[in-house]
């Protein structure tokens, strides 16, 4: 027979603890076993239960008053927590708290508005996860740095520019993102095309955002941002792209440039090149992968920037790219034989810009021989993707384009 006591009054309930109100639920003849699992799940079995916090009465601007009563919810990182009810009256407002506990006490805690308010960096770490997905990693990363520098995190680099990540996703405004593109823009530290790209990144979030229903309209069509200046095509003549590829072959490091020239690659994809990729006697090449550095991740090997990047590239009328390589494949054999490894050819799945055929040639190496090389070659400064065009940055000795390439090429092959 249940030893059940009954409660003859709230105060009675109130100043019981967790234990004892287990205890008077199941009895004193309830299960040991099942007793002890019970008390293992309650955190803080000592402190008092209670129904109800305080009823307070509060008024309102129009001067009508209204009742809010708390209801305890339970303990959450080792406090209590409670969810607030309010009505009229307080007998309504008691009725709503003790229908609030049937369904706290079922399992189902309504969330604090607290919880209920999803700021924009919230949404952004959130969006990040979940588009880690559909993008490459090079590509998320890239997402990752520039919203975590200018958006999530407090640094240096954004210390006197305006916070949006506190901000409710539902109450930010197009004003807000204007004033913080304005602000990066009059910094003169930060480059109009960073502030293009954060506002690119901020569009996917914010647009299913919009989907999701937890912002009211999309914000991103109410903003304006700097114009680039365009950068005015660097003309290399016939005797300067005569002096590149000289240069580029009496240094270490030029057979990477000769490749530049000759082939029109990108730098990614030509760091990416293994030795099986390359017929050096039908002078054909095959380009379907990229390699770049990722912080946080080191070198990435991954597909080229489209799908049309993909192709065949036949160096046949390159005759100086062709040589750049013929003479990596010997430089590589030469360092191997002096290493005390003996004369071993490279492997398939070697890298061809290599020292170990692994490790691709570090970006400091590369930016030092691009120095050393427009130096030798008396040219003003050139990116790497201005190498990959040096043929084709003076079209008017010939009205054919094509024509006048053709022509260079076989030039500086003789």
């Amino acid at each position: 027979m249940s030893t059940k006591k009954k409660l003859t009054a709230s105060k009675d309930f109130k100043e019981m603890s967790i234990k004892e109100f287990v205890t008077y639920y199941l009895g004193n003849d309830v299960n040991k076993d099942l007793w002890q699992q019970l008390l293992n799940n309650i955190n803080n079995a000592d402190v008092p239960v209670e129904t109800f916090k305080s009823q307070i009465p509060r008024t309102r601007k129009d001067g009508s008053v209204t009742w809010n009563t708390a209801v305890y919810a339970g303990y959450k990182h080792g406090k209590r927590i409670y969810r607030w009810v309010s009505a009229d009256t307080p007998e309504e407002s008691k009725n709503k708290a003790i229908v609030l506990k049937k369904q706290i006490e079922l399992g189902n805690t309504p969330k604090s508005k607290k919880e209920q308010t999803v700021t924009v960096g919230d949404y952004l770490v959130k969006w990040l996860k979940l588009h880690k997905q559909t993008v490459t990693d090079r590509t998320n990363e890239a997402y990752r740095a520039i919203l975590s520098t200018y958006v999530l995190k407090r640094s240096a680099v954004n210390s006197n520019l305006p916070q949006i990540s506190h901000i409710r996703i539902d109450m930010i405004s197009s004003n807000d993102l204007q004033k913080l593109y304005d602000a990066m823009n009059k910094s003169g530290r930060i480059a109009p095309t960073t502030i293009r790209s954060l506002h690119s990144m901020l569009r996917m979030p914010f647009n299913q955002a919009v989907v999701d229903g937890v912002m009211p309209k999309d914000i991103m069509r109410g903003t304006t941002r700097p114009r680039v200046a365009r950068k005015s095509k660097i003309s290399v003549g016939f005797d300067e792209a005569r002096r590149l590829v000289e240069a580029s072959k009496n240094h270490q490091s030029g057979s990477l440039f000769l490749m530049l020239i000759g082939g029109g690659f990108r730098l990614g994809e030509i760091r990416a090149l293994t030795w099986k990729d390359v017929d050096l006697e039908s002078g054909n090449i095959t380009i379907n992968k990229s390699l770049r550095w990722v912080n946080n991740l080191g070198y990435v090997t991954d597909s080229t920037k489209t799908y049309r990047s993909n192709r065949l590239v036949e160096l046949s009328d390159s005759g100086f790219a062709i040589e750049g390589l013929k003479k990596r494949r010997a430089d590589i054999v030469r360092m191997r034989l002096l290493a005390g490894v003996g004369a071993k050819t490279p492997m398939h799945n070697e890298l061809i810009f290599s020292d170990d055929g692994a490790k691709p040639w570090g970006q400091e190496r590369l930016k030092k021989a691009r120095y050393a090389i427009l130096g030798m070659a008396g040219v003003d400064a050139l990116s790497f993707n201005d190498f990959n065009k040096a043929l084709e940055l003076d079209p008017s000795r010939e009205d054919n384009l094509r024509g006048w390439i053709n022509g260079v090429k076989a030039e500086l092959s003789k």
